[in-house]
C-alpha cells in the first residue's frame, strides 16, 4: 500500500482503537472503582471526567457484563 492509501485509511478509523476485551479500559477503570466503594462524585474526581460520564459508564459495564445493577458489580 501507498503512504498515502495507509494514510486515508488511518484517518477513516474513528472513535476509540478495537479491542479484544467486553468492556473498553475506561468502563475497566470506573468498575474498579465502584468496586473499591468509591461514590460516582469521587470517581468522577479521580477520573477528571463528568458524574454523567461515570454513570455511562457504569450503566454500560452493567448492561454488557449481563447484570441487574450497579452493587453487583462490587
Amino acid at each position: 500500500a501507498t503512504m498515502h492509501a495507509m494514510s486515508v485509511a488511518r484517518r477513516a478509523r474513528r472513535g476509540r482503537p478495537p479491542h479484544d476485551d467486553v468492556l473498553t479500559p475506561a468502563e475497566w477503570a470506573i468498575v474498579h472503582a465502584v468496586r473499591h466503594g468509591l461514590s460516582n462524585a469521587r470517581i468522577a474526581v479521580r477520573h477528571g471526567i463528568s458524574r454523567d460520564a461515570v454513570k455511562y459508564h457504569v450503566r454500560n459495564a452493567v448492561a454488557k457484563l449481563g447484570l441487574r445493577d450497579r452493587a453487583q458489580l462490587e
